[in-house]
């Protein structure tokens, strides 16, 4: 898993100096980003996610994420403080024990994915596909009018049948049924429904986030990725069950404004929460098992 965490210290030199220690010579799980003020964090977690912030002594924050000190005092040590003036290696250590000792972190917060983007032909099930080829051990779920998925990647329509059914009704053979499909594509594997896209259509936030909540603490899967069409999203709310979001992007004036539209849509439907679980990705052309792919993926942390 990985996880995203946040830096400010009045000691502006202190916190990047700290920061390139981490992203450099790190553990791969752990992405940090030092910020020059308490405003420029904030403003930065109206739209984005952060799995902890780290701030500097008497400084504070105004949101829901969880917050650890920095002190200057070995003997002011607590569970929720990290030591200033030790080695980055320490630091790191002592970042990991809080993560793994947190009730308030979600230690499987990139376990279920969605894929989804207002934008046509941006490389979605590119990026799908090539999530669950990184990460091993993972399930792709496409739930489209038209897969795009290539005929030399073998998958049942009768599962993928029995999987929308399940789900609509909220059904727990689903966990049996997952269970039962093989691993046919490399090391994850494929449930594709393109045939009733009415059926997919009638499923809701609250059967997505049924699934979700009875599926994350399933440690045999490291991502379960879902490919989703526009016109197979009948609620747009869907999305906020998800512990990630990745939005495929293009970079010219039309895409632009169709996503400027789409986050305004998000405004009026009362989602501005969701915002911050989208991550915009620009996904090159290439297949999903490309370098390039896993390239994104790793310096990307998704």
């Amino acid at each position: 898993m990985g996880y995203k965490i946040g830096i400010y210290d009045k000691d502006i030199n202190y916190i990047r100096s700290v920061m390139e220690y981490i992203n450099h010579y790190g553990n791969s799980s752990i992405r940090m980003a030092a910020f020059s003020s308490v405003s420029a964090l904030e403003d930065y977690t109206k739209e984005n996610y952060l799995d902890l912030i780290i701030l500097g002594e008497q400084v504070k924050i105004d949101n829901d994420i969880p917050v650890v000190f920095l002190c200057d005092k070995r003997e002011m040590l607590s569970e929720t403080t990290i030591y200033k003036y030790q080695s980055g290696d320490a630091i790191l250590c002592r970042i990991l024990d809080i993560i793994k000792n947190s009730n308030s972190i979600n230690l499987n917060n990139k376990l279920i994915c969605g894929v989804y983007s207002p934008l046509g032909r941006c490389g979605k099930t590119t990026l799908s596909l090539g999530l669950c080829n990184h990460h091993k051990k993972s399930i792709y779920i496409g739930l489209e009018q038209h897969s795009g998925i290539s005929s030399s990647l073998r998958y049942s329509k009768d599962i993928g049948e029995k999987f929308v059914y399940y789900l609509a009704n909220r059904d727990e053979e689903i966990t049996e049924l997952l269970e039962s499909t093989q691993e046919k594509n490399e090391d994850f594997k494929m449930i594709v429904s393109d045939t009733f896209c009415d059926d997919i259509i009638q499923l809701s936030y609250e059967n997505m986030d049924w699934f979700c909540k009875i599926m994350r603490n399933r440690v045999e899967y490291s991502r379960i990725v879902f490919d989703l069409s526009v016109e197979c999203l009948g609620d747009v709310k869907i999305l906020s069950a998800f512990d990630r979001v990745y939005m495929p992007v293009i970079d010219d004036s039309v895409s632009r404004i169709k996503l400027e539209k789409f986050q305004n849509m998000l405004e009026y439907r009362g989602l501005s929460d969701l915002r911050k679980k989208i991550v915009n990705v620009e996904v090159p052309n290439c297949e999903y098992k490309a370098d390039k792919i896993s390239l994104l993926i790793k310096k990307g942390d998704l």
